[in-house]
Parts: structure tokens; C-alpha cells; sequence
């Protein structure tokens, strides 16, 4: 808009004009999501930069988790489902069941997370690795399209990533920091974005670098798995005590533990992107991605050792058996007792993940009908655990416990034991794993779509897209002593 002000008490000569004001708000943000959603032949969803920046967003998948239909998880396996959130979904589904891309094209992440290295997680990725200033608009695809990499049998996740066209002429950036308090750990942790970005008619270059810092504390009790009371052993418990009930096939915890964890994560890294336009029909855009996971983390679990005490020979004082479950019990202390308790320590130091990857795009309009895309790309990324010393230690003597459902935390006594004598306990298995996990691809594509507006039918698109994928785990070492 132009506006022109002539200032009161003042002659025209002396008035200041103004050439142009440019007002932008975030109902710009809105209509330009709503016209992608309009736009797109499929069911999706879509948010801008501008949408972002209205949140308290850490990474990607914070932003995901406002759409509809998106559904986020946090430590999705085997760390626990705590922290930040790491794994996103779509419709309800698996995240082994939802492609994400970016700029289009597959994104090799890895996991800190030694159960995460080896198992199956599919084509989905962990958003630890990308923080929320990388995007310019995410677009959560929840139907099919042929257009679409192959693999997200649920839907695609698109994050596109700003390029140096998207900004102003000459040079502009921003920069983004703040403080993330932690209650349980009691720390306050800085995190920060820098970006800057120059271009002209022809040529524009954007750098961002980022760094992010959390600390995590969990305190929690686990419930690892449920075994049936066997017939036998619930016949030698009632002809030794008849008062106590038949728990022949009685659900009974094997291990309930009182858990405590502790990580600090350090994310940092960069995005560089070069665009080139030498005419009006002809275009580049090369860029380059690194994000680097340090996330040392330290597991104390102390658990009761039901698989151990539930013995025909030893007998409990009082058993409660509701909807076929052994929710409570009381084993005594005597001599030749079985261990009721087996306390875990887990320690991975310099646990890290990685994503990396590079990117060339371009596109050709021989005519204004015609349009021709190209992409070549290589992307990498890496699990790592360098070590992961664990000890086993066994003891106790006696036991009693009670479940109080859903909603509330068991209770558990050991009334022979003295949890501050060492010499009540003894090493039942000590081990050390290391593994290394590496992902990587390397992929390019061609495209043409040929405007034809002729009735139902507005274009004819074709393409052909190469890809080779490799998963790799290693194990150089895993011994148990």
C-alpha cells in the first residue's frame, strides 16, 4: 500500500511522504495454508512458517502434533515414552507406517536408542534430529498420490525447507533463542537459531546453524511383563496353606520396578541453501543438511523379581487373586528364600544420532505447457552406541506387593532385606554392547507435467525415479560375563 502523510502545522514542502508500508500479519499464514489444502487433490494437511513461529515448537514433529489426524510419540520403542516427541504417526497408525521426506525426497536418520538401532522402524525417521526452524511449510499427506515416494503406507509427511527465493531482495535473516526449564532435573537449558539469507535476481544463498540442549529426568515404575501361575505350583501353595485361594493360571508381574533415568541431549548442526535462476524458465536449488544427536543417558532400575519367587517351594502367607490376576501377595522371609530383587544398571555414555543429506533440484519450462523436474541426492544418517556397560545385581529375601490398577503405583516391601548393605546382593550377569547402525540412500528422479486443461482432464503428469537403500547394524562387540 502507498500512503502519503502530510504532518499537522506543517507546508506540503515540509511534509515527509511515505513511499510504501507493508503490513503483514498471520492471517496472510492462514490463507496460504488454506489455499494449499484447496489446491491439492488429496486429503492433507498444511502448515506454514508462519504457523510455526505462533508456537513453542522444538522440533517437527511439535508442529505435526497440531494438525488433525497427526499423532506424535515421544520415545516411541524402547526408551520409555517420555521427553520430547520423536516418532509421528498418521490416522492412528504404526510410525513404522508413515514416509517422511524432505523437499520430497527420502531423509536417512538414526537413533540414540540401542533397541531402536536394530528393530524395525520402517520408513519413519526421529524428529529429535530436526528442530522446528528448518521448515518453511510441512504438509502431512493422509491418502495416496502416485507422485509420493513409495513406502508411507499410512501417508507422507513432506517438511519443505526455506530457500533463499522465499525471502526479500538483499539481505535479511533472523535470530531465535530461548531457555527450556526442566522441572524434575531442575535445569534450564539454552537453545538458539541463526539464519541469515542474500539474493538477488539471479542467484540467493541461505545459511541457518542451530543448537538445542534438554535435560531429562524420569521417574517411573514399569510393568515388564506378565507370566501365568503355574498349576502345579498353585497345588504345592494350598495343600501347604489351605486358606489360600486357587491362583492356578493367575496373571503374575515377573519384574515391577521402580525406574530412574537421566539424559542430556545436544543437538546441533545446519542447513545451507544455494539457488540459482540464470532465466524465467530455468531454475536450481542445491542444499545441504547436518543434525548431530549427543544424548549420554544413564538407567537405575531397582525391581521385584516375581519369575523367581513364584516357586512351589515357597510358599506365600496370603495370596489375592481378582479377574484372574494375582494383584496382591505376601512371600515371608526365611532361609534358602529365592531372590526377590534384581536391580539394574544401565550406562551409555556418548549415545548419538545423526541425518544428513544433500540435494540438487531442477526445474525447466520449455514451454508454458510443459514442465520438466529433476532431483539428485544423497542422504545419510547414523545410530551409535559406543558403549553400553550394564550390571545385573541379584538379592533379597521376602516380598509382598499389591497392584491398585490403572491409575495408581503398586506397592512393594521387602521386609528381609537391607536395601544399604552390599553385602546382601551379588553380580548376576554383567555385559557390555556396542553397535553401530548406518542408513543411507542415494536417489534421483525425473519429472514431466504437461498442462492440458482440456474438460476433466487438466494435466498429464509422468515420471521415473531411481533409489539404492542401504541398512547396515553392526555389532563389534556384545559379551556377556
Amino acid at each position: 500500500a502507498s500512503v502519503s502523510s502530510n504532518t499537522s502545522g506543517k507546508t506540503d514542502s515540509q511534509s515527509t511522504a511515505l513511499q510504501e508500508v507493508v503490513v503483514t500479519g498471520i492471517r496472510f499464514s492462514v490463507r496460504q495454508s488454506l489455499a494449499l489444502k484447496r489446491a491439492s487433490t488429496n486429503n492433507v494437511e498444511v502448515m506454514t512458517a508462519e504457523d510455526v513461529g505462533k508456537l513453542p515448537a522444538q522440533n517437527v514433529a511439535d508442529v505435526l502434533q497440531t494438525m488433525p489426524g497427526v499423532n506424535t510419540q515421544s520415545s516411541v520403542a524402547g526408551e520409555g515414552g517420555f521427553a520430547i516427541n520423536d516418532r509421528v504417526s498418521l490416522l492412528g497408525t504404526p510410525p513404522i507406517l508413515t514416509q517422511v521426506t524432505v523437499d520430497g525426497h527420502y531423509v536417512s536418520s538414526g537413533d540414540w536408542f540401542i533397541e531402536d538401532q536394530y528393530q524395525t522402524v520402517g520408513r519413519s525417521v526421529s524428529f529429535d534430529l530436526f528442530p522446528a526452524t528448518m521448515i518453511s511449510r510441512v504438509t502431512a499427506y493422509q491418502s495416496q498420490d502416485p507422485k509420493l515416494l513409495s513406502g508411507g503406507v499410512a501417508g507422507t509427511v513432506d517438511i519443505q525447507t526455506p530457500e533463499p527465493f522465499h525471502f526479500k531482495k538483499g539481505f535479511s535473516g533472523f535470530v531465535n533463542a530461548g531457555v527450556n526449564y526442566w522441572d524434575m532435573p531442575n535445569k534450564a537449558n539454552p537453545q538458539g537459531t541463526v539464519q541469515l539469507s542474500w539474493r538477488n535476481d539471479e542467484f540467493g544463498v541461505l545459511a541457518q546453524v542451530f543448537y538445542q540442549k534438554q535435560s531429562i529426568r524420569r521417574d517411573g515404575q514399569e510393568m515388564l511383563g506378565y507370566a501365568p501361575v503355574p498349576a502345579a505350583t498353585a497345588a504345592a501353595w494350598q495343600a501347604a496353606n489351605s486358606s489360600l485361594p486357587n491362583a492356578a493360571g493367575a496373571m503374575y508381574p515377573t519384574l515391577l520396578g521402580q525406574a530412574l533415568f537421566e539424559q542430556t541431549q545436544e543437538n546441533t548442526g545446519g542447513l545451507l541453501d544455494f539457488q540459482f535462476k540464470p532465466s524465467d524458465t530455468l531454475s536450481f536449488n542445491l542444499t545441504a543438511f547436518y543434525s548431530h544427536l549427543l544424548a549420554s543417558n544413564y538407567n537405575d532400575n531397582f525391581l521385584m523379581w516375581g519369575s523367581k519367587f513364584i516357586s512351589p517351594t515357597y510358599v506365600p502367607t496370603s495370596l489375592t487373586v481378582q479377574n484372574g490376576t494375582l494383584v496382591a501377595g505376601t512371600w515371608p522371609t526365611q532361609a534358602g528364600a529365592p531372590p526377590s530383587i534384581v536391580y539394574d544398571q544401565i550406562m551409555r555414555p556418548d549415545a548419538a544420532a545423526q541425518s544428513s543429506f544433500i540435494n540438487l533440484d531442477g526445474k525447466w519450462d520449455p514451454t508454458s505447457d510443459l514442465t520438466i523436474g529433476g532431483q539428485l541426492g544423497f542422504t545419510y544418517g547414523e545410530g551409535k552406541t559406543p558403549s553400553q556397560p550394564a550390571f545385573e545385581y541379584y538379592g533379597g529375601n521376602g516380598v509382598s506387593y499389591q497392584l491398585h490398577g490403572l491409575n495408581s503405583l503398586a506397592t512393594v516391601q521387602f521386609p528381609g532385606t537391607a536395601t544399604n548393605n552390599p553385602a546382601g546382593y551379588g553380580v548376576s550377569w554383567a555385559w557390555n554392547d556396542i553397535l553401530h547402525s548406518i542408513d543411507k540412500e542415494a536417489y534421483g528422479k525425473l519429472d514431466a507435467t504437461l498442462r492440458v486443461d482440456d474438460g476433466a482432464f487438466e494435466a498429464l503428469k509422468m515420471g521415473v525415479r531411481f533409489a539404492h537403500h542401504q541398512h547396515n547394524t553392526m555389532w563389534p562387540q556384545d559379551q556377556g560375563l
